[in-house]
């Protein structure tokens, strides 16, 4: 992929959300990239609020972003919900995250999900290798996504993601070779939940497991310079303490693996 062409503005966002780090004995360990990172990011505000943790908390209208295991445990019939988040707001005030979701249950232990993620970079002035100003482009990045969850008992259920990924980082404008990337990947989830009664008090204990987009490279420009989808792995708990009949205290962790390969040289 050329970056020479790309605007500073457009680099930094993907710099910003896609980096991990490692390191060896003697070696010299590259930056983990991958395209699309905006994905492993949460768009709704409560997994948002507790540090992107939500493989095993309690199922709501967004439960299939992080775990579709736990879709067979919503208790609504219909369920929606709607989200927004304006995108580094100190450096550009065009750029949003939106999120629509929406789950229908099957019979008393099914659930169909079906949800729209959004990213909008806002508008870039390009330039070219002199830095005259060039073409105006909003580049824009969308997944929709179907899923299924199904208990398989009243206290385990697995579930599946299907996704369709699109990015559209320059539509053309300011010549190259750079066109449209597409993906289509799927999530694997499995969810546990179980009361429990300790010293007198009601609990609620949660386990998740979740490896979620795994699918085919994604490539802007030639085929041989694919870069991998963000495919994740994560593992959780949830246990949550009934307080009274109006509160509850729960304590979440979640840790998480990027199963992305790490480039590296010996030096």
């Amino acid at each position: 992929m050329n970056l020479t062409k790309l605007p500073v503005r457009f680099l930094l966002v993907p710099g910003l959300l896609g980096l991990a780090f490692s390191a060896a004995a003697q070696s010299r360990i590259s930056a983990i990239t991958t395209a699309v990172p905006i994905f492993t990011v949460s768009p709704d505000a409560r997994a948002a609020a507790l540090g992107e943790a939500g493989v095993a908390t309690s199922p709501d209208a967004n439960a299939s972003y992080f775990n579709a295991g736990k879709l067979g445990f919503v208790r609504y019939k219909h369920s929606a919900s709607v989200s927004y988040t304006p995108w580094l707001a100190t450096i550009a005030n065009d750029m949003g995250l939106a999120y629509l979701s929406g789950i229908t249950k099957v019979g008393e232990r099914g659930a169909l999900s079906s949800s729209l993620t959004y990213f909008d970079l806002g508008e870039i002035q390009y330039r070219d290798q002199n830095g005259n100003a060039g073409a105006i482009f909003n580049p824009k990045e969308y997944a929709l996504n179907v899923g299924y969850g199904q208990k398989l008992s009243d206290n385990f259920g697995v579930g599946l993601n299907v996704r369709y990924i699109r990015s559209n980082l320059t539509g053309g404008v300011g010549g190259g070779d750079f066109k449209p990337a597409n993906a289509v990947a799927v999530d694997l989830g499995a969810y546990y939940t179980k009361d429990l009664t300790i010293g007198g008090g009601s609990y609620n204990l949660g386990l998740g497991a979740a490896v979620s987009n795994i699918g085919n490279k994604i490539t802007y420009t030639n085929p041989n310079q694919a870069d991998f989808l963000p495919t994740n792995l994560r593992l959780g708990t949830a246990i949550t303490r009934e307080l009274d009949a109006y509160n509850k205290l729960t304590l979440v962790f979640d840790a998480n693996k990027l199963l992305v390969p790490s480039p590296y040289y010996i030096e």
